[in-house]
């Protein structure tokens, strides 16, 4: 849509998808099946459809809540970090840049090309 990807996708897709393939996918802005999203490692499981999305989601909360809550906690704590600690370099920066994109003749267009269902004609301004 014409915007720099400032508001998550800069720290979630590279700590999940590595940085080479979140640089190809989000400059490119392609969608992509539940089988490519669990490929690039952005989900864990699969579901058949979506009724088997909310059995899948329960069975997961189910083995999660089994295991000993006091380890699982201080885990979940410290990978936190992981996401914090790239979230404080990188959200600031992506917010901002985001925001620039975001008065630029080319977001226009690109919401305009997207109405009117053709391809956008970009000018870098």
């Amino acid at each position: 849509m014409g915007l720099v990807v400032g508001d998550g996708g800069c720290v979630t897709w590279p700590l999940s998808a590595g940085l080479l393939r979140a640089r190809r996918r989000l400059l490119w802005g392609e969608r992509i099946t539940g089988a490519e999203a669990f490929d690039l490692g952005l989900v864990t499981d699969l579901a058949d459809d979506a009724a088997a999305v909310a059995t899948t989601a329960l069975e997961l909360g189910r083995r999660v809540a089994a295991l000993p809550p006091i380890a699982t906690q201080l885990t979940k704590r410290a990978l936190n970090k992981v996401i914090a600690a790239t979230t404080e370099r990188v959200l600031d920066t992506g917010f901002y840049l985001e925001a620039l994109s975001n008065r630029s003749a080319d977001a226009l267009e690109a919401v305009t090309a997207f109405k009117e269902k053709r391809e956008g004609r970009w000018t870098g301004t």
